[in-house]
């Protein structure tokens, strides 16, 4: 996330977890663990004022979900009415392809203030809060611009790319990541704990799609696991802590590089041949509890560089701080 002081402060079958996990607190105001949760002060050093968002360095969030094939996505055995209704693109309500609010627009700026580019802001219409006892005014978008965010967007993707908007909670924080424009499905969760991720997809290819999550500080046993396996270093630490990783010591995906000291960027294996999914992920382990956030996008390997835009634009914003790339012992 972002502050108005401009400081930055799972296999797939855990990847499909997370994003339930998190539904699942939002719908039942409790953890994994069936604990309720609040934020750490670490979460009030990282937030965002949902009003304003980026200050020089920008947000996004983390664990994403493997690809949920949707309903329109999924042929039928059904016999059809008529060659007409069999040959209809889909048959999904326009307005549930399209699930996006218009919030005007955000300026990213390249390195030394030069406006870089002027991208669209986008609101979602499904977002569900967990902790909503409707006192809470939460916004679709933002009731004032935003600021320009500090992030070199290419010339050749700045019509390819718009930028995503989540209000978090009452107190003003919210998360602002950045994301292909053509995509018009859009979802967002906060849990009763604060945990919190979005998942944009392809309306046209289910099998594209961007999903993040972030424990928040909230969810201890979450961000712990979490950690546990997408840092494999960190996998006995995990296991002492009560929250053992399986499969034992295989991470998530093909090869990371370690950004910084506490952030990966990687490779997984994608969903179908053809694709690529590209991510990265953060973690936090110290006295002031465990914390865990990722980022995971597939797309088709024509748009991988799309991804790795988006993916720089992750790491630069929620790296916690900033390193040169390394090689990481993980996921070789």
């Amino acid at each position: 996330m972002i502050s108005m002081n401009g400081k930055k402060t799972a296999w797939a079958a855990a990847l499909l977890a997370a994003f339930a996990i998190l539904a699942g607190c939002a719908g039942n105001g409790k953890d994994a663990a069936g604990n309720g949760g609040s934020p750490s002060a670490t979460e009030q050093r990282e937030a965002t004022p949902a009003s304003v968002t980026a200050s020089g360095e920008t947000p996004a969030a983390s664990v994403a979900p493997g690809p949920e094939a949707s309903a329109s996505a999924v042929p039928s055995d059904e016999p059809t009415e008529s060659a007409a209704s069999a040959a209809a693109p889909s048959a999904e309500p326009e307005d549930e392809r399209d699930t996006r609010v218009p919030g005007g627009t955000v300026e990213y700026t390249a390195k030394g203030g030069a406006k870089a580019a002027k991208l669209p802001l986008f609101g979602m219409k499904q977002v569900t809060y967990g902790a909503d006892d409707g006192a809470n005014a939460y916004k679709t978008v933002p009731d004032q611009p935003l600021p320009a965010v500090g992030f070199d967007i290419p010339p050749a993707q700045q019509k390819a790319l718009a930028a995503y908007w989540l209000d978090i909670d009452a107190r003003g924080y919210a998360l602002l990541m950045l994301g292909p424009a053509a995509w018009t499905k859009a979802s967002g969760a906060v849990g009763a704990n604060g945990s919190f991720g979005i998942r944009l997809e392809n309306a046209e290819d289910a099998l594209e799609y961007l999903a993040t999550y972030d424990t928040a500080g909230g969810c201890q046993g979450c961000a712990i696991s979490s950690i546990g396996l997408y840092f494999p270093e960190l996998a006995k630490w995990a296991d002492e802590q009560g929250f053992s990783v399986e499969p034992s010591g295989e991470a998530p995906y093909i090869r990371a590089k370690a950004y910084g000291k506490h952030m990966i960027t990687f490779e997984a294996k994608s969903d179908k041949a053809g694709y690529v999914r590209l991510g990265a992920a953060y973690q936090e382990h110290d006295g002031g509890g465990a914390w865990f956030r990722s980022m995971t996008i597939q797309v088709k390997k024509a748009s991988k560089p799309l991804a790795e835009t988006i993916v720089a634009y992750y790491t630069k914003m929620y790296g916690g701080d900033e390193g040169g790339e390394a090689e990481s012992s993980a996921g070789k």
